[in-house]
C-alpha cells in the first residue's frame, strides 16, 4: 500500500503558501521492500496451495531479482539446485560398491536366529548383548 499525503506550509511573514506533493515522490520512488512485496504478490497464485519452502524460494528469487544490478524477467521461476544424484546422472559413473560384511557382521547374522530361539523373551538390545558376549568368548578362544 502506498501512502500519499499533501503537506501545506504557510509562511506567515510573506503570506505565501507552498505545497509539497509527496504523493508524486511516493509513487515514483518505491522502497525495495515495497517492490519485493508487489512482485511477490503478483507471482503467487492464490488458487494454488504452496508449501513454506516453495514460498520461501519464490520470495528469495524476487529479492535477488530486485536487489541485483541486472534486472531479470519476472517470468523466471526459481532455479532448482541439482542433487548429487542428478549431477552424476549427466556423467556415466558406476554405482558405488557395497562393502563386504565384516566377520562380526556375518557372525551376528548367523547367531541371531539361534539366540532368538534359545531366549525368545529377550529384547533386541539384550539379544545383541548376548551375541557380543559369544563373539568375545569365541575370539578369546582363537587367540
Amino acid at each position: 500500500m502506498i501512502l500519499s499525503f499533501k503537506v501545506t506550509i504557510t509562511n506567515k511573514q510573506q503570506g505565501t503558501t507552498s505545497r509539497i506533493k509527496n504523493n508524486q515522490q511516493q509513487t515514483t520512488k518505491m522502497t525495495t521492500t515495497q517492490q519485493i512485496i508487489n512482485e511477490f504478490t503478483t507471482l503467487v497464485d492464490t488458487e494454488k496451495e504452496y508449501t513454506r519452502n516453495e514460498l520461501g524460494k519464490m520470495l528469495t528469487e524476487v529479492y535477488r531479482q530486485i536487489t541485483s544490478d541486472k534486472p531479470k524477467k519476472s517470468d523466471d521461476k526459481p532455479k532448482k539446485k541439482k542433487s548429487k544424484k542428478e549431477k552424476n546422472s549427466d556423467e556415466e559413473v558406476e554405482p558405488k560398491k557395497k562393502r563386504e560384511p565384516t566377520l562380526y557382521n556375518l557372525f551376528v547374522k548367523e547367531q541371531m536366529p539361534l539366540i532368538k530361539d534359545e531366549f525368545p523373551d529377550l529384547s533386541r538390545q539384550d539379544l545383541m548383548r548376548k551375541v557380543g558376549e559369544i563373539w568375545r568368548t569365541k575370539k578369546e578362544e582363537e587367540e
